[in-house]
Parts: C-alpha cells; sequence; structure tokens
C-alpha cells in the first residue's frame, strides 16, 4: 500500500520538474481498484489467518489431547506393582532373579527335596534386573516365587500379587554349600535303555557327560558301564547347588582331618556301596578333601532331592554327606545295608558348609 503511493508522488514531481502539467481533475481509476482488491486481498488474508489459526489451535489441542492420552496409557501399562530388595547375600548380587508362576496346589519354593515330590514351578514369567539390592516390576495378579542365585548362593521368596494392590518381598540368599561330585550308578539285569533326569537344571554346576535337555538317556549294563552320547562311563557325575537347610542334623559323627574321609568310606561299605564305588569316593576326595581342626559329619539318606530315573530301579541306595567345620553334639547314626540285587542304582555325594574349603570349580569326573 505505501510503495504505490510513494512511487505516484515521484512521479508527479519528476513531470512538474520536465515542465509536464497535472491535470487535478482526473481521478486515478487504476489506483482506487487496487486499493480496494488490496482491502479485499487484506481480509481475505485475515480471514485465512483466522481460519489458520483457528484449525492450528485446533489441531495443537487434538494432538495435545492424544499426547496426554497416550502418556496416561503409558503411564497405566507401567505401573509397577512389585518392588523387592536382597536382604541378605553373602555372595555379589545376581543381575538378574527370574519370577516364576506356581503350579496349582503347590507352595512357592519348596526345596523339593521329597524324592516323589514335583517342582513347584510352572511357568517362568520374567528376569527382573537387580540394581544396588533392589528390583521391581509389574506382574498380572497371581502366585509367584522369586530366585536369585549367584556364585554358589541361592534364595527364593514366594509373594503374591492382588489387584490393585503393591506388593514388597525380601529375598534372603546365602550359601548353598553344595551338593558336590554325586555319582550315581545304574546296575540293570540286561542291556536297557535308562533316562536320568535332575530335578532342577537350573541349579546344575557341572556335569559329566553334559546334560542335555530333557536329561541323560544311557544305555546301562549289568556291570554298571554306560554308554553315553560322549562315550563309555561308570558313573553318571554332576554338581547341584542345594539349599543346606533340607538336610537333617541330629545324626552324625565328629572326625578329626586325620579320620574323617576314611570315616566316611567306612560309613559307605556299612551302607552296601561296592567297593570299586567306595574307591571312586577316595579317588575324587584325596586330593581335595578340605582341612579342619576337626568336622562334624550328617549323613543324609531318607527325604533326599528327586532324581527320576526311568525306568525306576527296583531299589535304590542314595547317601550324601553333609560336612560342617567344628564338632557338635549329635546322636550316632544307625545303617541298614541296602540290597544290592535285581536293578538297583545308587549314589554317593558330599556337602560341604560354609566355614570349609569348597572344592575348585568346576571337578570333574574321576575314571576307572
Amino acid at each position: 500500500m505505501t510503495r504505490p503511493l510513494m512511487l505516484a508522488s515521484l512521479t508527479l514531481l519528476l513531470a512538474a520538474a520536465c515542465g509536464e502539467e497535472k491535470d487535478d481533475t482526473q481521478t486515478p481509476e487504476g489506483d482506487s481498484d487496487a486499493d480496494s482488491d488490496a482491502d479485499g486481498d487484506t481480509d481475505a488474508d485475515s480471514d485465512a489467518d483466522a481460519d489458520s489459526d483457528a484449525d492450528s489451535d485446533a489441531d495443537a489441542d487434538a494432538d495435545s489431547d492424544s499426547d496426554s492420552d497416550s502418556d496416561s496409557d503409558s503411564d497405566s501399562d507401567s505401573d509397577v506393582n512389585l518392588t523387592g530388595h536382597i536382604t541378605h547375600n553373602p555372595c555379589s548380587d545376581p543381575a538378574t532373579v527370574a519370577i516364576w508362576t506356581v503350579l496349582p496346589e503347590a507352595t512357592a519354593c519348596d526345596p523339593a527335596v521329597d524324592t516323589g515330590g514335583d517342582d513347584w514351578r510352572d511357568q517362568h514369567v520374567a528376569d527382573l534386573p537387580v540394581t544396588a539390592h533392589a528390583f521391581e516390576g509389574s506382574l498380572p495378579v497371581g502366585d509367584y516365587g522369586v530366585i536369585g542365585c549367584s556364585g554358589d548362593c541361592w534364595g527364593c521368596a514366594p509373594f503374591t500379587i492382588a489387584e490393585g494392590v503393591g506388593t514388597d518381598v525380601d529375598l534372603v540368599m546365602d550359601r548353598t554349600g553344595g551338593d558336590w561330585a554325586p555319582y550315581l550308578y545304574l546296575y540293570p539285569e540286561r542291556p536297557t535303555a535308562i533316562r536320568v533326569r535332575l530335578f532342577d537344571p537350573g541349579r546344575l554346576l557341572a556335569a559329566d557327560p553334559g546334560y542335555p535337555d530333557g536329561g541323560w538317556r544311557v544305555t546301562a549294563h549289568p556291570d554298571g558301564r554306560l554308554a553315553t552320547a560322549e562315550g563309555p562311563r561308570q558313573a553318571l557325575f554332576y554338581e547341584l547347588a542345594l539349599d543346606p537347610t533340607a538336610f537333617q542334623y541330629a545324626e552324625g559323627w565328629c572326625a578329626s582331618p586325620a579320620t574323617a574321609q576314611a570315616s566316611i568310606e567306612q560309613a559307605m561299605a556299612d551302607l552296601g556301596f561296592l567297593p570299586d564305588e567306595v574307591a571312586d569316593f577316595g579317588d575324587f576326595w584325596d586330593p581335595v578333601f578340605p582341612a579342619a581342626a576337626a568336622v562334624t559329619i550328617y549323613p543324609q539318606t531318607e527325604s533326599l532331592y528327586a532324581l527320576p530315573i526311568e525306568p525306576p530301579p527296583d531299589r535304590m541306595l542314595r547317601a550324601l554327606f553333609t560336612i560342617e567345620p567344628g564338632c557338635r553334639k549329635v546322636a550316632p547314626p544307625s545303617f541298614e545295608r541296602a540290597e544290592r540285587r535285581g536293578y538297583h542304582a545308587a549314589e554317593w555325594g558330599v556337602v560341604l558348609l560354609h566355614g570349609l574349603d569348597q572344592p575348585p570349580e568346576p571337578l570333574t569326573a574321576i575314571g576307572r
């Protein structure tokens, strides 16, 4: 608008300077039309701006509402309803803890020490990261167990998630002691295909031959020879991390360093282990048997952890020897000698409680 007026004025001044005469009575029609059009354009622009502003405001409001709804949904979906703390752990904290649902009519964190019992776990639903001894997550309503495992420490805690309620759980971890070097021998009456499973492969520390998914599948011979996927063996060897609170500590005996290993070998013979099996124990433990001023030895022959064998032996001899530093007042055990006939199996092992030097990891099976 300003630029056309300035150009018109400049034209008149130049015309006067050149001697041209100006007709003051003549109306500039073109300028009027231009002004009118310009006003019209201004109104149109103004309307367009208004529409643009309205649309922009509406879009902004709609986007804002949409973002707000999205944020609200996101907050709702990510609500934390489980907060956990590792309240005791003599080992380093695990990187994650595992969350499992519970089988119907089972109790979470059942140690599964009954030889005929089942595991309590149903579905593995989450691995929650551990930061500064704490973990958290969002879970559906239900019953759960949280498991932590690090080094030779293990812990489990049950908890329940209820509708609209936050749950706090304390996880206590402790040294398992460890079921060091169980040897399992199988003696069928004829060459037989046998499957052996561990009740909790998640606690497996070592195995020879390697433990495959679904358990060992071997062909066993009456003399104890085993044909495995990794070649011939005389026994199945494995290590499991176990909960030492599941064992009995009422019966046993005290022993000095000089007599401790020999006393276990004598107990094995009294229980009915064969000479070769007792010799395997001695060969294995001679170089790594822990040193202590005195120890208490607790034989475990009942209520041991599950060890499914298919087909099941007609007779099964199992003995684990839990060894604790120091001499405790305990009742002497009474042993019943096992019958070693028909289709039978035998297993021995040692559990070293904390305070005793652990064998180097991983242990390896001896051969004969």
